[in-house]
């Protein structure tokens, strides 16, 4: 089931008392496993709540908003507001059978319309094509509104630079042409002269202009909105014309997407589904969806800067070397599926389906994680030994071809002995952990053989598409640090987690491509130098091994 059926699905059976109690496992289960949706939720409960405890003899609705911090999170790590709403729930289950709520409210027709509103709101075929209704669904926050984009490209002249984050508003340009992308990995080319309104990571509203969508695995439900017409992404690459005469064109070049015709309140009347090469005229004053004849070149193509190879510096493998790793896999080449390790005698690393090497200009090579496979990773198996039992340091470079939740590094044990991951190194780019702007680096450690509990570190870090970025973590008798581009972003005491992985994966969770986790799908992009160590090396060479691969060419 997609997001918003779930989401759905879920507000109904807690307002109304409408699951069953293998339901409410499940839903649970899904809301501890899903953090957008755990938050989305929280969102809509918080709105609804506000109404709700007025009239509740009960009024467990007042407690979403108390200050109640889970005790893995810190303050400055996670909203009191998403957690206070989720354990609230879990504590009110412990002391009630099912989630059914009072019946007799004093306000019940006034809920009513509220949530009507809410569930119409998140279906296409209403009226979300509707340009005063920008803000997002269940915004409660009085806190500036967090960045949900970022500029990768610019016509000469244009007022926003590549590298800039946007948050919710207007954008527009009389001339030239702009290509952005969402922290959840929608890239979006505009051509001038436009206007548009960014309203959350999965919504844009054109007022007028072209544009452009790609909308990658796992961004799948994005809606470019128009005066005239709506476009529901179902995984593919679109192009819409806004007209000022209030016509518009919807061309797909991949996949499917659905158009729904709005009328003059803003409610959808009609819809098409277009597969690829298929186009459609939207005619609002004639209410008409035509079929029309056109060419892929009608529409220009998404635009950005070539994607840049990782210049190092002369001699960057023997500062590398010199410091002692454990294993150094530079991504030059691949021998029978093995990528060589540079430390004699240790182990190399397997490519995974359909990874690869790519070749940089300039003889620099790295490791290619682009093919969306399923299984798509690099793997290193120490064999019956942990490659790190306590300190350790972990240190590469990276490119994101887009910005999205997954994993980067995961070290496990996975025989017959003991199953279990220990040590996750992940990238979450779509505001999953809240309060958090732009986007943010994560780490857990945990504890073997029941996996539950250790340490987890999250630091902001404001990610850009297509730009190498320095990454490294790691942990001494006191601490674990996260690094990015040199400079820590996270640090905190450790605590005393044997550490037991003679197994890690490179941009996936495991070699499982069955998982739901959000952080298990893989990694799209590139890898190069990783190198790791069985100690915590000192902040003056991690920015020393960060500043010698400057960001690309």
């Amino acid at each position: 089931m997609n997001t918003e059926a779930a989401l759905a699905r879920i507000l109904e059976g807690w307002l109304d008392g409408g699951l069953a109690d293998h339901e409410q496992e499940e839903w649970l289960r899904m809301l501890a496993e899903d953090p957008e949706l755990r938050h989305r939720f929280a969102s809509q409960v918080s709105m609804l709540g506000a109404t709700r405890a007025a009239a509740d003899a009960h009024p467990r609705w007042l407690a979403l908003f108390d200050a109640i911090e889970p005790p893995e999170f810190s303050k400055e790590n996670l909203s009191s507001f998403e957690a206070a709403t989720m354990s609230r729930i879990h504590a009110d289950r412990t002391t009630r059978k099912s989630w059914a709520v009072p019946a007799a409210w004093g306000f019940a027709a006034a809920v009513a319309l509220s949530f009507a509103g809410i569930f119409l709101m998140q279906r296409p075929s209403q009226s979300i094509g509707s340009a005063d209704s920008a803000s997002p669904a269940g915004s409660m926050s009085t806190a500036s509104p967090r960045s949900i984009a970022v500029a990768m490209a610019a016509s000469p002249g244009a007022s926003i630079a590549p590298g800039d984050y946007l948050k919710p508003g207007v954008i527009s340009q009389k001339e030239g042409w702009l290509t952005l992308q969402t922290l959840n990995g929608v890239s979006v080319t505009f051509d001038a002269p436009f206007e548009a309104k960014l309203i959350d990571l999965d919504r844009i509203h054109l007022a007028k202009g072209v544009a452009r969508v790609r909308v990658p695995e796992g961004a799948e439900g994005f809606v470019l909105e128009s005066p005239t017409f709506n476009v529901l992404d179902l995984g593919t690459e679109f192009a819409t014309k806004v007209l000022a005469d209030g016509t518009g064109t919807c061309r797909v070049f991949e996949g499917k997407a659905d158009v729904f015709l709005l009328d003059s309140m803003g409610e959808s009347k009609k819809s098409r589904r277009l597969a690829a090469s298929e186009s459609v005229q939207i005619d609002r004053s004639e209410q008409a969806l035509r079929t029309i004849v056109e060419e892929d070149d009608a529409y220009p193509a998404m635009r950005q800067a070539p994607r840049p190879g990782l210049r190092l510096a002369p001699g960057y493998a023997s500062i590398v070397m010199a410091a002692e790793p454990a294993g150094y896999w530079r991504f030059e080449e691949i021998e029978s599926g093995l990528v060589p390790n540079e430390v004699p005698g240790n182990a190399r690393m397997r490519a995974i389906g359909s990874a690869s090497i790519a070749e940089e200009t300039g003889g620099n090579h790295s490791g290619n994680l682009t093919h969306l496979g399923q299984a798509e990773s690099f793997h290193i198996h120490g064999g019956t030994n942990a490659m790190f039992k306590q300190d350790f340091t972990i240190s590469f470079f990276t490119q994101f071809s887009w910005l999205q939740n997954f994993c980067l590094v995961s070290g496990m044990r996975y025989d017959r002995r003991i199953q279990g991951h220990s040590l996750i190194l992940q990238c979450y780019a779509s505001l999953s952990k809240i309060g958090i702007e732009g986007s943010a680096l994560h780490s857990e450690l945990r504890n073997p053989p029941a996996w539950e509990g250790g340490l987890v570190t999250l630091g902001p870090a404001r990610l850009q598409p297509l730009r190498w970025h320095h990454i490294a973590m790691t942990r001494d008798q006191n601490s674990v640090s996260i690094y990015l581009d040199g400079e820590v972003i996270a640090r905190q005491a450790a605590e005393a987690i044997p550490l037991d992985c003679p197994e890690l994966f490179i941009g996936r969770l495991n070699g499982n491509s069955t998982q739901s986790r959000p952080e298990a799908r893989g990694m799209v992009g590139h890898i190069d130098e990783l190198a790791l160590f069985t100690r915590a090396l000192s902040p003056d060479l991690i920015r020393r091994l960060a500043r010698t691969g400057d960001g690309g060419e």
